[in-house]
């Protein structure tokens, strides 16, 4: 669990280290003139990713026949959150700068189950980008450590929430402009 939480810390602090280093720097006089000078550090971005390897965590479990039996995640992961930029940017320039090149994300799991997930993003060409991140999932498992074809010892309420973790990657879609 400690390595979970590492993986969705490392990048806030990074992140916040950019920040406040833009922060204390002068500021340079913008080039563009009226509404183009407008400068951003975050856009709302559409993920799609595939999740890879082994999911860690809790098995999503299902009852039939009061039997617990698996209940499998798919592979396809759809997510709606936030690219958080280390630096302030502007949208309108012809070619994305380095410092819109590069994005935390940061958003909420839609499929295959609710969840959040963080990642980090690379830019290829405006607006469509690179991901790879952890997604932390939502998932309905057995109660009392039961496992897949045990019998519940409560009919009544046989499941509970539990958490399933795993990598993903794919690409994601910044909206706006």
């Amino acid at each position: 669990m400690r390595r979970i939480v590492g993986c969705l810390v490392a990048p806030l602090l990074i992140l916040s280290v950019g920040t406040a280093a833009e922060a204390q720097a002068p500021a340079k006089p913008s080039t563009s003139t009226g509404a183009s000078a407008d400068r951003t550090w975050i856009s709302f971005t559409l993920v799609t990713s595939v999740l890879v390897g082994e999911f860690r965590g809790d098995e999503r479990l299902k009852m039939d026949q009061y039997v617990y039996i698996p209940d499998p995640l798919s592979r396809g992961l759809t997510m709606a959150g936030v690219a958080l930029h280390p630096k302030k940017y502007d949208s309108t320039e012809s070619s994305p700068s380095a410092a819109e090149r590069f994005a935390v994300l940061v958003g909420g799991v839609i499929t295959p189950t609710g969840g959040v997930g963080i990642g980090a993003s690379w830019m290829a060409a405006r607006p469509v980008s690179l991901n790879a991140g952890l997604a932390v999932l939502l998932v309905n498992t057995a109660k009392d450590g039961k496992k897949a074809l045990d019998v519940p010892t409560d009919l009544a309420s046989p499941l509970e929430t539990g958490v399933a973790y795993g990598w993903f990657v794919g690409a994601n879609y910044n909206l706006g402009r």
